[in-house]
């Protein structure tokens, strides 16, 4: 029986836990660029390495370490990034076919993220969870505000890489021993965070 639990705007809530095991019979590839991760070029910034994803929905996964960020920023922090997430955004839609020739592209997809290492944090329950409960750290936008949690779709997105060999997701979770089910859990703002 899921446990009862606070979300992040601290109203009541059950856990939910969720496995991404099978893409349901979908048969196109994952991969809209062909590439399990790339390095983009967003701005006059150096190229980041990015895993553009289709699963769940279009996502863009942005390696946290190689932007100069951990994957588990405050929500502040989050705010803070998402003038530059948007350009991550908007320059790797049109790589994914989701734009037509002279179309702007939206701030609804690609989803894009920040994925790190995890760290340990508290629950807004106040439970400690350790980095070793967790595979990988996930900072999400959510029509351009950092998410408190991690979208469902997101969610999907991250599991889809995460098992694709070389992707942004699986590098992480190679750096650390898994029971072979991802889990990943968006840390802390100010410490304090809702499980996924």
């Amino acid at each position: 029986m899921p446990t009862r639990e606070q979300d992040a705007r601290g109203t009541p809530s059950t856990a939910v836990g969720l496995t991404f095991r099978d893409h349901a019979g979908i048969t196109a590839s994952p991969l809209p660029t062909g590439r399990v991760a790339q390095d983009l070029r967003v701005g006059a910034a150096e190229p980041g390495r990015v895993s553009m994803v289709t699963a769940g929905a279009p996502a863009v996964l942005v390696d946290a370490a190689g932007a100069g960020r951990t994957g588990a920023e405050s929500l502040e922090r989050m705010s803070a990034d998402v003038p530059w997430l948007r350009t991550v955004r908007h320059t790797a839609a049109p790589l994914m076919g989701l734009l037509r020739p002279g179309e702007e592209p939206g701030d609804a997809v690609p989803k894009v993220g920040l994925v790190g290492p995890p760290v340990p944090y508290t629950t807004t329950l106040g439970e400690a969870i350790g980095a070793e409960d967790y595979d990988v750290s996930v900072r999400m936008l959510s029509m351009n505000a950092p998410h408190p949690a991690i979208g469902l779709t997101s969610a999907a997105a991250v599991a889809a890489a995460g098992l694709l060999e070389g992707s942004v997701v699986s590098r992480i979770r190679a750096a650390r021993p898994t029971s072979g089910c991802a889990s990943a859990r968006p840390p802390a703002s100010s410490r304090s965070a809702a499980p996924m």
